[in-house]
C-alpha cells in the first residue's frame, strides 16, 4: 500500500510570515493604533506581551507567533509580577496570559499551581489607561475560571492546543477590539 502525502503551507490565514530580521527593537513605543502606522497609511505590527510561567513554553509561543509579520512580540514575562513591571513600559496591544502560577513547593511533592483570574483585572491596573485586550491562554478547560477570567475583562479564554491560523485570528480581533475598531 502506498501512502500519498501532500504537502500544506505551514501559515494560513491573513497574516503571512516575515523575514527574521525585519523583527522591530523590543521596548520601542510605537505610535497610533494597531494595524495602523501614524500616518495611516501602513499597518504597524499587533505588540504582544506573552506570560506563562513555564519559560520554555513562554518563548515557544513568542517564536511561534514572532514569525507573522503583523505581530511583534514586544515581551515575555515568566510570573504575573515580571508582567506587571513589563506591561506600563511595553504598552502592549495584546496580552497573552496564562493564569497558572507556580504556587509554594510542597514539602514531598513537586511544585502546585494555582489558578489566578485575578490577574486580569492586575494587569489593566498596571496598563493605567492603555487601551489593550487580554487573551487568557490556558491548558485548562475550567468554566469556573473562564468565566471569572472574563468577569475580570479578558477578551478571550483560549487553550494552548488552538492551531497557529485561529490564534492570530483571535489577537487581530482581540486588538482591533481595544482600539475601539469593528471586528
Amino acid at each position: 500500500m502506498l501512502l500519498e502525502i501532500t504537502a500544506r503551507p505551514l501559515y494560513t490565514g491573513l497574516m503571512q510570515p516575515k523575514a527574521l530580521s525585519s523583527h522591530s527593537p523590543a521596548g520601542a513605543e510605537p505610535a497610533g493604533q494597531p494595524g495602523l502606522r501614524a500616518n495611516g497609511q501602513s499597518p504597524r505590527p499587533i505588540r504582544l506581551l506573552v506570560v506563562d510561567s513555564n519559560r520554555l513554553v513562554c518563548q515557544a509561543l513568542a517564536t511561534r507567533l514572532g514569525v507573522f509579520t503583523d505581530l511583534e512580540v514586544a515581551g515575555t514575562a515568566a510570573s504575573i509580577d515580571e508582567a506587571l513591571a513589563l506591561a506600563p513600559t511595553l504598552r502592549p496591544d495584546v496580552v497573552l496570559l496564562d493564569l497558572k502560577d507556580r504556587a509554594v513547593r510542597r514539602i514531598g511533592r513537586g511544585p502546585s499551581f494555582e489558578l489566578r483570574p485575578d490577574h486580569v483585572g492586575r494587569l489593566f491596573e498596571a496598563l493605567a489607561g492603555h487601551r489593550a485586550g487580554i487573551i487568557v491562554l490556558t491548558s485548562y478547560a475550567d468554566e469556573v475560571d473562564r468565566e471569572a477570567a472574563l468577569r475580570a475583562g479578558a477578551s478571550r479564554y483560549l487553550l494552548k492546543y488552538i492551531d497557529s491560523a485561529r490564534l492570530v485570528r483571535e489577537i487581530e480581533a482581540v486588538a482591533a477590539e481595544a482600539a475601539g475598531r469593528p471586528t
